[in-house]
C-alpha cells in the first residue's frame, strides 16, 4: 500500500467499509512527511544578489534609468506577445542593474546592526575554527569572545536608538495610530530589557 521508502512515515491508517458504494473500501492514513528542502544556491542566480542599495544615491539611480531605456529602446513592439515583451523587460531590467549597481561581494549581514567590520571578524574567526592547533584554538577562542562582545555592544545601542526613536514619536504623537499592538510589544520588549 506505501513504499517502503515511506513506510516510517505512516502513522496511522483505518479503512472505512461501506462508506461508499463501490467494492472498493476508503482508507484515512495520517501520514507525517518531511520534504525535501531546495537548496536555493543551486536554482537560478545562486549567490548573486543585486545590491539595490546603491539605487539610493541619485547619480547611480539616473544611470540605471539611462541604461534601462537604451536597452528597451531597441525592442520592435509591433505584434508581440505580452510574455515575449515582459520577458524582455526583465532581461533589460537585470542588464541595467549588473552595469549600474553590480552585486554584493559579500554575503550580506540579516541583523541590522551587524557591521562589515563584524563579518569580516566572523570569516577569520572560521577560518582559524578549522585550524586543529593550540594557538589555533587560543586565536579563535580569542576572536569569538571579541565578536561576542562587540556584536552584543551595538546590538544594545541598535536597541537604545530604536526605543529613543519610538519615544520621540510617542512624545509626538506620531507613533503607533494604526498598529497598536506592534507598539505595545517593542515598548513591552524594551521595558523588559531594561529592567534586566
Amino acid at each position: 500500500m506505501i513504499q517502503d521508502r515511506y513506510q516510517n512515515s505512516l502513522k496511522n491508517a483505518k479503512t472505512f467499509p461501506g462508506v461508499i458504494f463501490s467494492d472498493h473500501n476508503l482508507v484515512l492514513a495520517e501520514v507525517d512527511i518531511q520534504l525535501k528542502n531546495v537548496d536555493r544556491r543551486k536554482v537560478g542566480l545562486g549567490n548573486k544578489v543585486l545590491n539595490t542599495e546603491k539605487l539610493k544615491d541619485e547619480e547611480i539611480r539616473k544611470v540605471f534609468v539611462e541604461k534601462f531605456e537604451e536597452k528597451y529602446s531597441n525592442q520592435k513592439r509591433i505584434g508581440v506577445d505580452s510574455n515575449v515583451q515582459w520577458e524582455y523587460i526583465k532581461l533589460c531590467l537585470l542588464q541595467a542593474a549588473e552595469e549600474a549597481v553590480g552585486y554584493h561581494k559579500h554575503k550580506t549581514a540579516k541583523k541590522p546592526w551587524v557591521t562589515e567590520q563584524m563579518l569580516q571578524k566572523m570569516r577569520e574567526r572560521k577560518t582559524w575554527k578549522q585550524v586543529d592547533t593550540e594557538d589555533g584554538r587560543k586565536i579563535y577562542r580569542k576572536l569569538n569572545n571579541e565578536l561576542r562582545r562587540e556584536t552584543d555592544r551595538a546590538k544594545e545601542e541598535f536597541d537604545k536608538r530604536k526605543y529613543e526613536d519610538i519615544e520621540e514619536l510617542e512624545r509626538v504623537g506620531k507613533y503607533g495610530t494604526c498598529n497598536s499592538l506592534s507598539r505595545y510589544k517593542t515598548i513591552f520588549l524594551a521595558k523588559k530589557k531594561i529592567i534586566k
